[in-house]
């Protein structure tokens, strides 16, 4: 992991603890696919339909028993625009711009206006080709699928020009959010046989069991009681997600803090998988959902799950180029001969990787919103760093002296006061 914040390792390390209790993370990955897209401008005068696009395509789809990677193609008829706004006022539509009588001229600003007669508003047609790009990224090579398909689909649509040929960063849909005409869809999705079904094309499943054992085992919790009360105010931590955008925004960031730093470590595009994470946990582009999702409680206590997109690539890039990137690849060989875990290419794996350290570091931070708060561990590790500043040479010294310093001051630390510690340490050294 390469972050910023120790407390998201901090956190992962203590998400991983406390679900190994209970047999660790149970992970699944879907296809590897990724989207070409060909924007098509059409006149609006030609006379198209949704129908009419998607029977146009339907002779394309003889290509993908070919043997290639194009998997599947699929067409969007944007209609023109029926509304109009003049040159740079978009948006402006119910703003009061009435102006004081002192300013001087004309600031009304029609937004009821129509299309001049003079503006041609054209169709679009978006052909968006799903490609299975096996252990790469793939942005580089669904691009060049969609400017090699472009005049073959100029030629199906007479009349139009290609303009946009370029990858899409949006996790392709799986065969049943994209209707008929899907071969090949499904294939190379990997791991635990429940997720799967859940793990769409390059998506990746993670979840694990929280349960009053694994919490008192970790040291969470002192008995059995105050266990299963922590889980049921964990699981409406969980809830408050489900039903307001700003809690869920930050229950996605936690899991980010997780998936970035595993990107970012194996040299992968952390921007792409940022926006398509956040893309994915829009709903009808309405408020934000959290993608934890929480099944119980029962006496098993509570099932955990996070779904996150995992536009990755193990070749290619600095995946091979950077020292440590490599390094970091290497980790996800499984045993002396170097082959994987339940024989999964290395892609699914590192995405798999992905969605648990997600899912603990959201785990994690969620068990401390709902037990002492945040702060009193964030502040520990603040000690601990300032103590390592001033001086302190054992890492272990300085964690006990954290822990101090947060119990003695009830979580406010200062320069001064771990300053003064430090100095009683070393006087105490050197009495002995």
């Amino acid at each position: 992991m390469v972050t910023e914040e120790p407390s998201v390792v901090a956190a992962c390390s203590l998400g991983a603890k406390i679900a190994r209790v209970e047999g660790g993370f149970r992970t699944a990955a879907g296809p590897t696919l990724v989207t070409g897209m060909v924007q098509l401008v059409s006149p609006p005068s030609t006379p198209l339909t949704p129908e009419s696009v998607s029977d146009t395509l339907d002779t394309s789809y003889a290509d993908m028993d070919r043997g290639g990677g194009l998997v599947r193609v699929r067409g969007t008829l944007l209609p023109p625009d029926t509304e109009w706004c003049p040159e740079g006022m978009e948006g402006m539509e119910g703003i009061d711009t009435d102006a004081p009588e002192d300013v001087g001229g004309d600031t009304d600003i029609d937004t009821d206006a129509t299309v001049p007669e003079s503006v041609d508003v054209p169709m679009y047609i978006l052909v968006s080709l799903d490609i299975d790009v096996c252990d790469a990224m793939g942005a580089n090579i669904a691009a060049g699928v969609a400017e090699a398909c472009a005049p073959l689909l100029e030629g199906m649509f007479s009349g139009t020009q290609a303009v946009a040929r370029i990858v899409s960063n949006l996790a392709p849909p799986s065969a049943a959010e994209a209707g008929p005409f899907t071969p090949g869809i499904g294939k190379g999705a990997t791991g635990n046989a429940s997720l799967v079904h859940l793990a769409g094309p390059r998506l990746a499943v993670a979840e694990c069991l929280l349960t009053p054992a694994s919490l008192i085992e970790c040291k969470r919790c002192s008995d059995m009681p105050s266990a299963i009360a922590l889980l049921d105010r964990v699981e409406r931590v969980y809830s408050l997600g489900v039903r307001h955008p700003a809690r869920a925004v930050t229950h996605n960031k936690g899991i980010m803090n997780g998936v970035s730093a595993v990107a970012l470590a194996t040299g992968q595009d952390t921007r792409a998988i940022e926006a398509c994470n956040h893309t994915l946990s829009c709903k009808d582009g309405q408020a934000l959902t959290p993608m934890p999702s929480v099944s119980g409680p029962d006496v098993y206590g509570l099932r955990v799950r996070c779904r996150v997109a995992v536009p990755i690539g193990v070749v290619g890039g600095l995946t091979t180029r950077h020292a440590r990137a490599a390094c970091a690849l290497s980790m996800l060989v499984d045993g002396e001969d170097g082959t994987y875990f339940d024989g999964a290419s290395r892609s699914s794996i590192l995405g798999r990787v992905m969605a648990a350290v997600g899912l603990a570091q959201n785990m994690s931070a969620v068990l401390a919103l709902a037990g002492k708060g945040i702060s009193q561990g964030h502040m520990r590790l603040h000690a601990s760093r300032l103590a390592a500043e001033m001086g302190c040479p054992d890492p272990r010294l300085a964690a006990q002296l954290s822990s101090e310093c947060v119990a003695r001051e009830g979580g406010r630390i200062s320069e001064a006061l771990v300053r003064k510690m430090v100095e009683g340490m070393r006087k105490t050294e050197e009495t002995e």
